[in-house]
């Protein structure tokens, strides 16, 4: 997974810099529990995996998922 996340963030970076500047940072274990905590889920492995590697936009603008950063 580190080589393609590197790959999609350099192209994202070539070809859409305003994407690039929205990434949040990976999120925190704390965050991560606290979501689970507000959804009333457990939320995948490879969901998780992706929010701790991840760095997911919140904009609305890009269509964002949780603001978990």
């Amino acid at each position: 997974m580190d080589e393609s996340w590197w790959q999609f963030e350099a192209w994202l970076a070539q070809h859409r810099p305003e994407g690039a500047e929205s990434l949040n940072p990976p999120a925190s274990d704390e965050r991560i529990v606290k979501l689970e905590r507000n959804l009333g889920v457990k939320l995948p492995a490879d969901f998780v995996a992706g929010l701790l590697y991840g760095r997911y936009t919140y904009s609305a603008e890009y269509g964002g998922l949780v603001d978990v950063a």
